[in-house]
């Protein structure tokens, strides 16, 4: 039974070294952020909301944790994308992780070990700042990308999907600063605030919808998983469809998001325009004595 068990889940090595350092090195990045987020924002959020305060926290370390992941991705990515560009049906399966793979990795489930304590620390302050479906979420992605993305590259599968997926938290600082803009009394009317939320989209839309398809074809190609146990073909692929299916349906509230904010404007302009041709007493004078 053991034996049917290790031939299924197909581990090839152990977790190295370099991926524990990325863990570690993240983790007390991030909670330093926090620390820091807690000594400055004061000073900065005005009038926020009670409840929401301990979430600014958190959104403030999302913000500032990307930078330094894709510094120390970057160059992997590269490379991997010249592989993949000179073998567009490779067998980018089993592309073996490279160490900045593992540090990478190591670097993103440190930030999501951090993001999870923090959840399970003040669990009633945060799902009722994030709401029950966002906190659950949240949960979600964070437990399967923590057990499943060091298991897949031990295991040496889908390192490109997971170095990609990786990156993609690139564009979490464009997210997180909208937010913190949005939720600061006085701010979500700024020049600044518009502009973020712009780039935001953009952002998002070149960094984790683009790809999309391109990703989507190889998952559903039967000879992407060649070599792959059933086990392993199995989990892959469903859970390979969950960052997709979340990156879709939060690209959608944020361009409900946007068109609502663009109507708000445009009524805004319409009621300025139609006061400033409104009739002043003056000239109603006038109308009534000719």
């Amino acid at each position: 039974m053991m034996s049917l068990i290790q031939d299924q889940l197909g581990i090839k090595e152990p977790l190295p070294s370099v991926f524990l350092e990325g863990v570690l090195v993240n983790l007390g990045l991030t909670w330093g952020f926090f620390l820091l987020s807690c000594l400055v924002s004061p000073f900065f959020w005005g009038d926020l909301p009670q409840e929401k305060k301990l979430l600014w926290h958190t959104t403030f370390v999302a913000m500032m944790q990307p930078f330094y992941l894709g510094y120390a991705l970057w160059s992997e990515i590269v490379t991997a994308g010249k592989w993949w560009y000179e073998n567009p049906f490779g067998d980018w399966f089993s592309y073996p992780p490279s160490e900045q793979i593992w540090y990478g990795t190591g670097l993103s489930c440190g930030f999501m070990a951090m993001d999870s304590m923090a959840m399970a620390i003040w669990p009633r302050q945060l799902m009722k700042a994030l709401r029950k479906s966002m906190y659950i979420q949240m949960w979600v992605h964070h437990v399967f990308s923590l057990i499943f993305w060091p298991y897949a590259l031990s295991a040496h599968r889908a390192a490109i999907p997971i170095a990609y997926f990786v990156l993609t938290e690139i564009s979490n600082p464009c997210v997180n600063f909208r937010w913190l803009l949005e939720n600061r009394p006085g701010w979500d009317t700024s020049v600044m605030y518009y502009t973020a939320g712009i780039t935001m989209l953009l952002v998002f839309f070149v960094v984790r919808i683009l790809p999309m398809p391109w990703f989507l074809f190889h998952m559903l190609r039967p000879s992407s998983y060649d070599g792959a146990t059933w086990f392993q073909m199995v989990t892959l692929f469903l859970l390979g469809l969950i960052p997709f299916a979340l990156n879709a349906f939060w690209f959608k509230l944020m361009v409900r998001k946007a068109f609502r904010v663009l109507s708000n404007v445009l009524k805004g302009s319409s009621r300025s325009e139609e006061k400033g041709k409104a009739e002043t007493p003056e000239q109603a004078e006038m109308r009534k004595t000719k």
